[in-house]
């Protein structure tokens, strides 16, 4: 009997092993056992996320750059949609556009994760009463294993969840991971649910994980809170003596605050995305009797914005911390996800910023202004069955007409980039095609077509790709002005707007006022004025066009010299770095930041389209200068050395001199400061730029250049450059052509360490 009762034991526990094949992540189940908590490689030793985060080259909290760009893992997305038996009911293409912008606002915009995410091009859509509605997850795990695809994260959207907004539920033994989304309740368009069970799938745990538990598992609010000498925990946790209980209890995370379980509690106010201290709640301290109201000296209230918390305004979860992201970045190279890091990390899946497009439906088309440029892709997917890449896209675009007018719809290269083979084909909002041009010419694949447009009309470009074996990039307009004038102005001159259409009104301004006048100012609608020098100085112009028919404003700009010469800017030292530049002035700095000493470089603001000349007035032996772009680059071989240097503006209105000298005081030393430095010329630019590094502790050595960016004034990666590490290229030339006239960033970067300069584009 004993035989048989044993027997009937491990029959049964087997049975039940082998029948719990999942784990629901998101209704407070315990997502991983002991064993599996234990196996992870940050378990009590956080210096080894960290340490990834180090290895690949992730920049620091300071250091983040905002921007597109910075996707480096492209993540495709297969939906699958679950209507009723007739069709109706469950998210529609604006839907799911939803969904998707959500996923890269959280990922990319509001936080830098290096993960982006595009729909497969095949949307399952399934018409059947019994999934519409599903009542538990036993059903949602039934989806999830009948319907999938591999190498992409699936999500399974039905009408109605049962008391859940959202699952992910994640395979034990056998199957796959999958997200089920509650349509009803995530529909909304700044919800994050679908952002908090994609972190979940990443291997994310809940900011609250284990809340419930005892000290063996329960998150310690004090984040410096060490494992004591003596301590028992029988089925897992703990640590050594003197490792963090944060590192090793909760979600692992020391970087996450302490989480009571937000759902339960009213520890936030709606709306307010804030912690509120004063709520009703409960469970108010954890085990070693610290409260979350006032945590320790070193530690935080509970962050109530963060993604993978179960705060009930879910549209303040917006926050990952450094290490969640680095748990992520893992699960992409060395967790469960690994095996799809090589398609994921393929450029051949790089996709555009106005992704997703591919359907001619007026909710979701991207809109499309006069002269407006937009910057795109027709990128591939990786199909894992056969190991091959498809490309499926193409992109829609939707054009109200301004006013009646003949433009131009038409596309172009992007600079650096392989050109994609475009096909052009306009429709009219009825889906009557209007015109259609593969080729311009029969050597450039690029298309254009000339239409005469009605005022008010809607109208629907379809992009196609004719080379579907290739990542190709394309920019697209529609019409083409700019400010036509000359680039200097002396004392007056005639300005005015090419191509405009003769139901538009033009006025005009300038930045900085004093600079010019006009006449006549506007509106107008003749698009021509005369400028009149008022002051010497670099003016913006700036043309803003108005249609009798639409009540958008366009904007167009040009920089132009005015007067003679004038030269504005700084000197570049560690305890003078904003000195003014004035007529014949004595600059001594004083030396206490190694790596400077012995080089002074100047950064130029000069007035546009001027000729700099630098001279030596004077100097003997012991002074190494050059001229470099618009700049001024010297250093010292003596102490208490004197240099004596001339600087001659010229444009075409005449010239302008100003001397400067300089003293070294104190020596060199080694070590320490930034080690490079970024020169540009010509600057301001119109298209080509020429780009050099130097070495601040030897200015006669240039550095190579392994990837360059171009970011606008709001930190955005407008364009980037990559080259192979290796090559010894020192000097790199890019065009900037594309670029609207504005001031910009430019980082470059050695393989080692970056560099930053500014730049005018006219």
């Amino acid at each position: 009997m004993k035989k048989i009762l044993l027997l009937q034991l491990l029959l049964g526990l087997m049975l039940n092993c082998f029948s719990q094949t999942y784990q629901i992540i998101d209704n407070d189940a315990d997502d991983r056992d002991t064993t599996e908590l234990e196996s992870l490689p940050w378990f009590g030793n956080n210096q080894y996320l960290n340490n990834l985060l180090d290895s690949m080259g992730y920049p620091s909290s300071a250091d983040r750059i905002v921007g597109s760009d910075r996707v480096k893992y492209r993540v495709p997305i297969k939906f699958w949609v679950y209507r009723r038996s007739d069709g109706t009911g469950g998210p529609n293409l604006q839907n799911l556009q939803t969904y998707i912008d959500n996923l890269n606002r959280i990922y990319n915009t509001d936080n830098n994760t290096w993960i982006g995410f595009y729909l497969l091009c095949d949307i399952g859509f399934i018409n059947d009463n019994k999934w519409f509605d599903i009542q538990g997850d036993g059903e949602a795990w039934n989806l999830i294993q009948n319907n999938k695809s591999s190498g992409c994260i699936n999500i399974h959207i039905v009408g109605s969840y049962e008391q859940a907004a959202g699952i992910h539920i994640r395979a034990r033994f056998f199957g796959r991971d999958g997200i089920v989304l509650n349509f009803g309740a995530t529909v909304a368009n700044a919800n994050t649910t679908i952002a908090h069970e994609v972190g979940h799938y990443f291997e994310l745990d809940h900011t609250h994980q284990y809340s419930n538990r005892g000290k063996c598992r329960k998150e310690a609010i004090d984040r410096n809170r060490t494992w004591p000498f003596i301590m028992f925990c029988p089925f897992g946790g703990g640590g050594p003596i003197s490792q963090k209980i944060c590192e090793a209890t909760g979600d692992l995370l020391e970087d996450t605050p302490a989480d009571p379980d937000l759902s339960n509690n009213r520890f936030n106010n709606l709306s307010a995305c804030t912690f509120n201290a004063l709520g009703d709640y409960n469970n108010s301290r954890d085990p070693w009797n610290d409260t979350y109201v006032a945590p320790p000296a070193g530690s935080q209230q509970p962050n109530s914005r963060n993604v993978m918390s179960y705060n009930r305004d879910r549209d303040c979860r917006i926050v990952f911390s450094r290490l969640q992201i680095a748990v992520m970045l893992y699960s992409i190279e060395r967790g469960k996800s690994k095996n799809n890091k090589s398609s994921w990390k393929d450029e051949g899946a790089e996709y555009d910023e106005y992704e997703m497009d591919n359907f001619r439906e007026v909710a979701i088309t991207r809109n499309i202004s006069i002269n407006e440029i937009q910057e795109r892709n027709f990128h591939q997917q990786y199909e894992e069955v056969g190991a091959v890449w498809t490309q499926c896209d193409v992109d829609w675009v939707r054009f109200v007409a301004p006013c009646n007018s003949n433009f131009d719809v038409f596309t172009f290269a992007m600079p650096n980039r392989t050109n994609a083979d475009t096909r052009l084909t306009l429709f009219d909002n009825n889906s009557v095609q209007l015109a259609q041009n593969d080729d311009i010419s029969p050597t450039n694949q690029f298309s254009r077509i000339q239409f005469n447009f009605i005022a008010g009309s809607e109208y629907f470009i379809r992009i196609e790709n004719m080379s579907n074996l290739t990542t190709g990039y394309y920019a697209l307009q529609i019409g083409q002005f700019s400010i036509i004038g000359n680039a200097t102005l002396c004392t007056s001159g005639s300005y005015s707007v090419q191509n405009m259409p003769t139901c538009a009104t033009v006025t005009w301004s300038s930045i900085p006022a004093g600079i010019v006048s006009f006449n006549p100012t506007g509106p107008t609608p003749n698009s021509s004025t005369k400028l009149t020098k008022i002051n010497n100085g670099t003016a913006l112009l700036i043309a803003t066009v108005a249609y009798s028919n639409s009540p958008i404003n366009y904007t167009y700009e040009k920089y132009i010299g005015v007067g003679v010469p004038i030269i504005k800017g700084w000197f570049n030292s560690p305890t003078n770095s904003n000195e003014p530049l004035a007529a014949s002035s004595s600059f001594e700095f004083i030396w206490n930041d190694a790596c400077y000493t012995k080089m002074i470089s100047t950064n130029m603001d000069i007035t546009a389209n001027t000729t700099v000349t630098w001279q030596d007035a004077g100097n003997s032996g012991g002074v190494t200068w050059y001229q470099n772009g618009n700049n001024l680059n010297f250093y010292f071989s003596n102490l208490y050395q004197w240099a004596y240097f001339r600087v001659i503006a010229t444009n075409s209105c005449g010239s302008q001199s100003w001397l400067y000298r300089f003293r070294s005081v104190y020596e060199n030393c080694e070590g320490g400061g930034p080690s490079l430095r970024v020169t540009l010329s010509p600057n301001p630019v119109t298209s080509i730029i020429n780009i050099t590094l130097i070495d601040r502790r030897d200015m006669k050595k240039q550095k190579e250049i392994v990837e360059i960016r171009m970011l606008d004034k709001m930190g955005n990666i407008k364009q980037k450059w990559s080259y192979s590490k290796g090559s010894g290229t020192q000097t790199r030339q890019v065009n900037v052509n594309s670029l609207p006239a504005d001031i910009y960033n430019i980082m470059v970067f050695d393989g080692m360490n970056w560099a930053t300069e500014k730049f005018i584009k006219q």
